[in-house]
């Protein structure tokens, strides 16, 4: 018959000799739990008084806490062991003088004098906890390696009836033929394998047939090693007993296994706890069966989260017990150290069990000095005497403070007013002396709250306590330090006390050098008369320097940005500079930097406010571009380009001028001299070409009859030298604005989101707030966000332009409902006002891309529309593509280059007006003035 799981099953020849060891133990214990005598060894047993908790153990005149205590027997004395009853053993005691004395002491104090604390007897500390074993045995039962393949042995029907009663032993579930009066068992020799398996079920159930249905014979525990043999699919033949008879009975195969369940595992470890309680149920709050002093070695096996099972015997019958899991371990617990502290309640309380709903034993007054051991997180455990017996207690952890064993001798500061020592631990004491405030003191630790002296009254020397809150320590290892004076006036003391007398006084932000004294005061040294003085300066009264000072490169933030004598800004100023200027300083205090400078030759220290620098100075960097042509070659190209300047109010001949279609004024011809006045005597300062635009303010007629325009235009210059002072970068120094034509527009300036949202873009229409999108365009495009913000602003008119803030559009179509096309291939659109309700999208435009034909708005948003700008963060980071794909990518990476293109003058600049280049970096310079935080590069042109 073929079968599954015989791989799982451990395979057995021979199954019956670990019954004949039940039998025999099972008989042993009976008697053990009958009234049988009990008979005294002939040779005395000898034990040793060996208690974890205390260092002497009671000698009871009955078995029970309860009894009269008849002696208290110290750690190590040797009693003669008589009998045990349930906990406790009797003994005698060899008492000297009084004689021997007989009586009871708790078996967990007692040791075999060989052994060490771990090792002790089997009604004590090596108690077995062990669900379903026999006394003294482990909870495995003998398996199949221990057996003999040949074993004989007569079993009589007392026997076999007292083995059905004890059903927590191995069953044998076999095939074997058994006599029910007189058994001779020997092995069986049978044509089925024989196979053993664990129980897997709780309870695992044995039927009268191979079905679930019927009758149940038997039922075993968890865990119990159980012998069969194969029968069918899914299904065990054996045997039981009923009644004493042999009954074959069936197993299901899913309900036994070759490895024993976790529920049924046998462990062992250490006791933690000093006492560790065994329970009636799985609750603490249920019946103490039994307790083990710490470190005893238990056996016990897995019962539910959180709890062990086993068994203890008392008065020779196995019980049920349970133990919580965190109570034992595989390590053994620390050895408790006796404690001692001082009472700090008034009263203190100790109580019977860790609770403070349980009973009083006793109470203290505070300051009392008590004795206990570590028991648990919160709670500390030890003896009282009550009414002579010695009861366990518990103490609240709060309720007490540990005195300190490892004593430091210190000194301190007395600092009330006045300070008072005590003769015991608790203000509600006796004041043995007191002391005015800045009393130096001498005191050792003692505990958390309390400090140990000793104080003469009478000549005599006595123990005193003055409280932690009364004084402060003085510090030993003192440090030399440097501050600033933060009073007006900053005094210095004779004593370390506001009431002393003031032995200088300094004002608010003098720079002075003292010592670590105390918590809240520092130590110096001044000079009264010539002479050095102790002085003392209160914690309040100073701002320390910072220890390991740093040093910093940064920009002057204010105009000017001054630097002070003291660290005061009602001190005298130093010296100022320039915002912007470069400035060295190093870190001072939280509110000053210390900096030195330069007076009359003289290295002189000052202080410069946090607020007026910054720290985040970076270097700019400085390039340059060679081209091959001379700084006269590049003017002529220029100059062929007719390059022009705006003027005000100059004048052209009337024949120069006539009226469009628009009646827009513009000029007729070619070259026609603009002059400085209104005749040919006045000098000319350029000319206008053929439909250059004009605006005309007036006409003047001159003495000889003509007349002459007064006229605003952009002028080609007639003069080189106005066109060669824009082109030669000579002309434009460092640090000034015109500069910044040259700074590189490539990349990022590294701008900060935060600063540029808070110091340029606050308050600016639809810009506000938008810094994060100009800096992701800079890194998606590789352009300098400050030029876009610039641009952006200009624009825009500060956010507020009608492309800026947003235009509603409809798409042009025809009378076919065909989208209608620019000439340049846009889709046209058509501007509806901004109220309307029936309109394809809003637009936005932040750079006034495609705004240039006579209809600015109308160009800019249908530029827009095509290129997907219906968020204002679509137009500012798809607008910079714009810009940069234009100039700045194809290396006209700044202003200067924009305007000149010096790798190929004369062709794709962006302007024609001469300075056009310097007009534009004042706003980016006036931008960059805002924020702190950035990084320049510029490029300089270099001609041959």
């Amino acid at each position: 018959m073929g079968h599954t799981r015989s791989s799982k099953i451990i395979k057995k020849a021979a199954y019956v000799f670990p019954f004949l060891l039940i039998f025999q133990n099972t008989n042993y214990y009976a008697a053990a739990a009958s009234n049988t005598e009990i008979v005294i060894p002939a040779v005395e047993e000898i034990l040793k008084v060996e208690s974890s908790t205390s260092e002497e153990v009671n000698l009871y005149e009955e078995p029970s806490e309860e009894s009269t205590i008849i002696e208290s027997i110290p750690n190590g004395v040797e009693v003669v062991k008589l009998e045990v009853i349930d906990d406790f053993t009797k003994v005698s005691y060899p008492a000297g003088e009084e004689g021997t004395l007989i009586g009871f002491i708790e078996s967990n104090s007692l040791a075999q004098p060989t052994q060490s604390q771990e090792v002790v007897d089997d009604e004590s500390n090596n108690e077995q906890l062990d669900s379903g074993s026999a006394e003294g045995t482990n909870s495995e039962l003998d398996g199949a390696e221990n057996e003999k393949e040949e074993v004989e042995e007569t079993v009589t029907e007392k026997q076999v009836l007292s083995r059905e009663a004890t059903s927590s032993t191995n069953e044998e579930l076999s095939n074997s033929e058994v006599q029910p009066r007189s058994l001779k068992v020997e092995q069986q020799v049978v044509s089925k394998e024989s196979l053993q398996g664990y129980a897997l079920k709780d309870p695992t159930n044995v039927y009268a047939e191979p079905l679930e249905t019927s009758k149940v014979l038997k039922s075993y525990e968890q865990g119990k090693l159980l012998k069969f043999h194969e029968f069918k699919e899914g299904w065990y033949q054996g045997k039981v007993y009923i009644d004493g008879e042999a009954v074959t009975c069936y197993i299901k195969a899913s309900d036994v296994g070759d490895e024993l369940p976790k529920e049924a595992v046998s462990l062992s470890g250490y006791a933690l706890l000093n006492p560790t309680n065994v329970y009636a149920e799985p609750s603490v709050s249920s019946k103490v069966l039994k307790s083990y002093s710490q470190n005893s070695v238990l056996k016990y096996s897995y019962h539910s989260p959180g709890w062990y099972t086993g068994t203890v015997y008392l008065n020779g019958k196995a019980v049920t017990c349970y133990i919580k899991a965190s109570d034992v371990g595989e390590n053994k617990a620390e050895v408790k150290v006796s404690l001692s502290g001082i009472a700090a309640k008034s009263p203190t309380k100790v109580y019977s069990s860790t609770s403070t709903d349980s009973t009083v034993l006793k109470t203290y007054n505070q300051g009392a000095i008590l004795k206990y051991y570590d028991y648990s997180s919160g709670w500390y455990t030890g003896k009282v005497i009550i009414n002579g017996v010695a009861k366990v207690c518990y103490i609240r952890k709060s309720d007490v403070e540990t005195i300190n064993t490892n004593q430091t001798s210190l000194e301190g500061l007395a600092i009330n007013s006045p300070t008072k020592v005590y003769m015991s631990p608790s203000k509600s004491s006796t004041v043995l002396k007191s002391y005015s405030n800045g009393s130096v003191l001498k005191f050792k630790t003692y505990t958390e709250n309390w400090y140990i002296a000793k104080v003469y009254r009478n000549g005599k020397s006595m123990t005193a306590y003055i409280h932690v809150n009364d004084v402060e320590k003085i510090d030993t290892d003192q440090k030399n330090l440097e501050g600033i004076a933060v009073k007006s006036p900053t005094k210095v003391y004779a004593s370390p006390s506001l009431s002393a007398s003031v032995l200088k006084s300094y004002s608010n932000g003098s720079l002075l050098k003292y010592k670590t004294y105390t918590k809240n005061w520092y130590i110096a040294k001044v000079y009264r008369n010539g002479k050095p003085m102790m002085a003392y300066i209160h914690v309040d009264d100073v701002e320390n320097a910072i220890e390991n000072a740093e040093k910093f490169i940064g920009k002057a933030l204010k105009s000017p940005t001054s630097v002070y004598r003291d660290a005061s800004k009602g001190s005298s100023i130093l010296k100022s500079y320039e915002q912007g200027s470069k400035l060295i300083f190093h870190s001072f205090t939280k509110d000053w930097y210390k900096a030195t400078v330069y007076l009359n030759g003289e290295a002189t220290t000052g202080f410069i406010h946090t607020d007026d620098v910054n720290t985040n100075w970076k270097e700019p960097v400085y390039t340059t571009t060679s081209y091959d042509y001379s700084l006269n070659e590049m003017l002529d190209i220029q100059m062929a380009n007719r390059p022009r300047t705006y003027y005000s109010s100059v004048y052209v001949s009337s024949a120069a001028l006539y009226q469009d279609e628009k009646n827009a004024w513009r000029i007729s011809g070619d070259s026609w001299n603009v002059r400085t006045g209104s005749s040919t005597n006045d000098g000319i300062i350029g000319q206008l070409f053929n439909n250059d635009p004009v605006l005309v303010h007036g006409s003047t007629t001159d003495s000889k009859g003509q007349v002459w325009y007064k006229i605003s235009a952009w002028t080609v210059p007639i003069n080189p030298s106005e066109v060669a002072y824009y082109i030669n970068p000579d002309n434009f120094k460092k640090d000034t604005p015109e500069y910044f034509q040259f700074l590189r527009l490539s990349g990022s300036a590294g701008a900060n989101v935060t600063e540029v949202n808070n110091n340029v873009l606050s308050g600016k229409g639809i810009l506000h707030d938008k810094a994060e999108w100009f800096i992701q365009a800079s890194s998606t495009y590789s352009i300098n966000e400050m030029y876009l913000i610039s641009h952006a602003l200009l624009e825009t008119g500060n956010g507020t332009s009608d492309l800026a803030t947003g235009i509603k559009i409809k798409v042009k179509k025809d009378s076919k409902n065909n989208i209608v096309y620019t000439d340049n291939g846009l889709i046209d659109v058509e501007l509806v006002d901004r109220t309307a309700s029936d309109y394809d999208a809003i637009v936005y435009n932040m750079y006034g891309i495609g705004a240039y034909d006579s209809n600015a708005n109308l160009g800019g948003a249908r530029y827009a529309y095509n290129k997907g700008w219906t968020t204002p963060e679509k137009a500012i980071v798809g607008g910079a593509q714009f810009v940069a794909q234009n100039y700045v990518s194809k290396g006209q990476d700044t202003i200067y280059k924009m305007r000149w293109n010096p790798e190929n003058p004369g062709t794709h600049q962006y302007a024609t007006d001469i300075g056009w280049a310097v007009k534009q970096v004042n706003r980016i310079k006036g931008l960059y003035d805002l924020i702190t935080d950035y990084s320049l590069e510029f490029d300089v042109p270099d001609y041959k």
